[in-house]
């Protein structure tokens, strides 16, 4: 079982930043980002194909 992870990265790191959707993008597992309340905001193709469209994904067609 692949446990959640929350990550957080300060302000004052100087490396180059990829944005949340271009990270799920990049990787081939399923991701499903959600906000602060729970709401689905994207998910990335292979959790799309593992699951399905994604209920309150912002970038759902």
């Amino acid at each position: 079982m692949v446990q959640a992870t929350e990550l957080r990265i300060g302000d004052s790191d100087e490396i180059d930043m990829l944005s949340a959707r271009e990270l799920a993008a990049a990787v081939p597992e399923p991701i499903i980002i959600f906000d602060a309340r729970g709401a689905a905001l994207h998910a990335n193709q292979a959790a799309i194909a593992a699951f399905g469209q994604i209920p309150g994904d912002a970038a759902a067609p």
